[in-house]
């Protein structure tokens, strides 16, 4: 049976037609209703499949997560620990594992390690983002065909910006453009997203920013205008640009961040903005009407545990304007991140720089600052505090393309390169530790 849905599914990613499509989710279907279900992860993507499957009337075992204690329960189902797995032990059962893909590639050793110690006769579907986009593909085509919004939140959860989903572009490219996209000029074929860095301040000091903002002497915000100029530059050059992400320091406190938003949803071919906060900034009147605008997605971090005071009532009080008001957000559970705030020089040889780049998360993490265009927050941080010598064939200076022809061949370029300099100054993919999600600089340190 495993074999049999594993196939299915790889025939759907492949598949063009939509009558295809459709009977392949109602095969797969079947198949899951005769299983016991097991989700193993309990973040957004088991949190995104749990519901998907509730929807089809598909029933769950349960969830387990090593971070259990964390999540505590999704949708009234108590999280267990990945021990429970043992209760199964001399059952048939299907796990599913939906978690991020650069996450399952990163701990694949120890999820097969504890789903053979715990449940050595259970039957595995590894990529659960893949199972949900084939379940709910008859669900979302008609949600499309009945031109209804889609809440580009769920979206996000379902996995289809990091693994993609054909209704999901259509719908973003209908929303996003005047006119049809001239797939035949000189322009970039699709610049996914990149992340602009509005100001190196912030509410907090955390100790492993991975934008190292605690650590720049000099503090201050870019001009509304230049962000949005330069926003504006690299989707002109591009035929279709999925999302802008703005990025801090923390984005609220951004003096102009309503103009910004307002203007940045005006660019053609931009499908939507995503704003990242940590919650300490309450939102005014003003800006909550401009964050209901079903093109901008709001992520929270989870900061919760190293806030107190003045700043964890702002939390408090920025979550019951949000709800009040009806504004989605997606709330990062994870309590933990890789820590690469570390910039000392790793000797590799260029088949190693070139497999890391290519495994690593924060490859395509593009990060745009003042018209400097980085190619991951890691390369950013390590030019501008100066801990490595900027080289123009690793970042794009877009001012100093004279047309947007030559700034496309320049993204173009960029995209495609095989690995940036500080690669060689990075532990990430495979060395860097887990720490605190937002751990403060304590007040003796530097």
């Amino acid at each position: 049976m495993i074999l049999f849905l594993q196939k299915e599914i790889e025939q759907f990613k492949k598949e063009t037609e939509n009558e295809a499509k459709d009977n392949i989710s109602k095969e797969i279907q079947q198949c899951l209703r005769k299983e016991k279900i097991i989700i193993y992860g309990a973040g957004a993507a088991g949190k995104a499949l749990g519901a998907v499957l509730d929807r089809l009337h598909i029933k769950i075992e349960c969830f387990v997560d090593r971070k259990f204690r964390d999540i505590v329960e999704i949708n009234g189902r108590k999280v267990l620990g990945v021990d429970y797995l043992q209760k199964y032990r001399n059952e048939r059962v299907l796990v599913i594992v939906s978690i991020d893909t650069q996450l399952f590639l990163e701990f694949q050793d120890e999820i097969e390690k504890n789903i053979n110690q715990y449940c050595p006769q259970s039957l595995v579907i590894p990529y659960g983002r893949d199972l949900i986009l084939a379940l709910k593909y008859g669900m979302c085509k008609n949600i499309r065909l009945s031109n209804a919004n889609f809440s580009i939140a769920d979206c996000i959860n379902c996995g289809a910006e990091s693994r993609g989903c054909d209704i999901f572009d259509e719908y973003l490219r209908n929303i996003a453009s005047k006119s049809v996209i001239d797939k035949t000029s000189f322009k970039t074929k699709y610049y996914k997203y990149f992340g602009y860095i509005l100001s190196n301040v912030c509410t907090l000091k955390c100790k492993h920013c991975c934008e190292m903002v605690p650590y720049y002497r000099e503090k201050g915000f870019v001009e509304a205008d230049i962000v949005i100029e330069n926003c504006r530059k690299i989707a002109d050059a591009s035929q279709f640009t999925m999302y802008i992400e703005l990025i801090g320091g923390e984005p609220f406190l951004h003096p102009d961040i309503i103009y910004i938003l307002q203007e940045l949803l005006k660019i053609e071919d931009v499908g939507y903005v995503k704003i990242f906060t940590n919650g300490t900034v309450v939102p005014s009147e003003q800006l909550c009407a401009v964050l209901k605008n079903p093109r901008i997605v709001i992520v929270w971090s989870n900061y919760q545990d190293v806030l107190e005071g003045a700043l964890l009532d702002n939390v408090n009080r920025t979550r019951e304007i949000f709800e009040k008001e009806g504004i989605e957000y997606i709330y990062s559970m994870s309590k933990t991140w890789l820590d690469f705030s570390s910039f000392d020089y790793v000797d590799k040889s260029e088949k190693e720089l070139e497999k890391d780049f290519e495994d690593c998360h924060l490859a395509n993490c593009h990060r745009l600052y003042e018209g400097v265009l980085y190619r991951c927050p890691h390369q950013y941080a390590a030019m501008r505090l100066g801990k490595i010598k900027i080289e123009e064939k690793y970042c794009v200076d877009i001012g100093e393309a004279d047309t947007l022809e030559e700034l496309s061949k320049k993204l173009f370029d960029f995209i495609n390169l095989q690995y940036v300099d500080s690669c060689r100054y990075c532990v990430v993919p495979y060395k860097a530790r887990e720490v605190p999600a937002g751990e403060q600089i304590g007040r003796n340190e530097k």
